[in-house]
């Protein structure tokens, strides 16, 4: 029986991203208590030796020029382009354990949110096609974790190429899971008969982790600031200051924060990923001094950020993770999105009331008003999402995980 199962497609900075990656490793362990889980990330391979030590699991890099090395042939061009991006190559250690590890695979999971687009770039499709590739050459079943795909407009040269190696490479996986309808329907254009619909795997995992699976030399502690009665949680995304206007994003921001200050709240910026620390800096930048406003910009773990949201009435969101979290948890959100993700998110949830596309004009006193319906119903609400979360949970994609 073969050893290892290898993760792609996640990483434990983003923490929605480490909440996949800790729910694949849990659950997998839980099954199949005997194998052996490589996470695939560059990002974290970089980590210092002793933190990487403390997982449960084996963490090793995935670069272009490894990928490149693994196919061969026509492939090996790929070599140039990587030592002009990286400006070094994996070593030869790496490779070789790289290769051993895909040899005696029993499964490749890819857990990636948003990868396999046009909007994310030509680059960002090669590189998820060439891990397919990979797995196909080493035979090793494929399973595409819940995740959104396409649209797929390349252009007309581009869409001539890509259209048709999407196709192959996609045809010859075990499982495709597409997380929303959008994404089905794009997937299904390509006539793929091997295409699911299913929920974000961190809102279907309803039972606490198993942190010795996660964990090996420093257990998690569950350690997290107090947090005070009447509280909001603030969770912000610096990309919605790329799809909306930044300038106007921030004054809502303001105007949102000034009335809850003036309801008498208790407020928490919380960052859900590395790069938002910009978006916090700036609002305390503009609120220094206030009592009332609490900045958390240290890097917590998935598993503390889902204990901290637990004790929010409710949050303003824009990580759709931390929606997750909240609605896992039961807690309302205010959401401030730009893609189909959350609008179907908060649909299926009955809370699309509560969802704004910061693509468009957001007038501060329509916000305010959602603000003001959460603060007096939060717990209607509450129930309203308990609800739906039952459904939801009722069927789990590891219960059928077979690998």
């Amino acid at each position: 029986m073969k050893q290892y199962v290898v993760i792609v497609g996640g990483e434990l900075f983003n923490k929605g991203a480490q909440a996949l990656t800790f729910t694949v490793v849990d659950k997998v362990k839980e099954r199949y208590p005997g194998v052996k889980i490589v996470l695939l990330s560059s990002m974290d391979y970089r980590r210092p030796e002793g933190e990487k030590r403390k997982y449960a699991f084996e963490i090793l890099p995935f670069p272009l020029d490894l990928k490149s090395d693994l196919l061969g042939g026509i492939y090996k061009s790929y070599d140039v382009l990587s030592a002009v991006l990286n400006k070094r190559k994996a070593n030869r250690d790496i490779r070789n354990k790289v290769t051993a590890i895909l040899s005696n695979c029993r499964a490749l999971i890819d857990i990636s949110g948003y990868a396999l687009s046009s909007q994310r770039g030509k680059f960002n499709s090669l590189q998820y096609l060439l891990n397919l590739k990979i797995a196909r050459k080493y035979r090793i079943p494929v399973y595409l974790f819940p995740q959104s795909y396409g649209p797929f407009e390349y252009g007309y040269l581009g869409n001539l190429i890509f259209h048709q190696q999407i196709k192959k490479e996609l045809s010859s996986v075990k499982e495709i899971y597409a997380r929303e309808q959008d994404g089905l329907h794009n997937l299904q254009r390509l006539n793929l008969n091997n295409v699911k619909r299913s929920f974000d795997i961190v809102l279907q995992n309803n039972k606490p982790y198993n942190l010795s699976n996660i964990f090996i030399r420093e257990q998690f502690a569950g350690k997290h600031p107090e947090i005070l009665p009447e509280a909001v949680g603030i969770i912000p995304n610096v990309k919605i200051m790329k799809h909306g206007n930044e300038e106007a994003l921030y004054k809502l921001y303001e105007g949102l924060v000034d009335h809850l200050l003036k309801n008498n709240k208790n407020i928490y910026f919380l960052r859900h990923s590395y790069e938002d620390n910009k978006v916090i800096q700036a609002m305390r930048e503009k609120y220094p001094n206030e009592r009332q406003i609490f900045y958390l910009d240290h890097d917590y773990s998935c598993i503390e950020i889902d204990e901290m949201i637990k004790k929010f009435d409710f949050i303003i969101g824009s990580r759709y993770h931390s929606i997750v979290h909240a609605f896992k948890n039961y807690v309302p959100a205010l959401v401030l999105g730009w893609a189909v993700k959350y609008d179907e998110l908060l649909q299926a949830f009955g809370q699309t009331d509560y969802c704004f596309d910061v693509r468009k004009q957001i007038k501060t006193e329509e916000a305010i008003s959602k603000i003001d319906t959460l603060l007096t119903r939060h717990k209607q609400e509450s129930e309203t999402i308990k609800k739906n979360y039952a459904k939801i949970t009722e069927n789990n994609i590891f219960d059928k995980l077979i690998i």
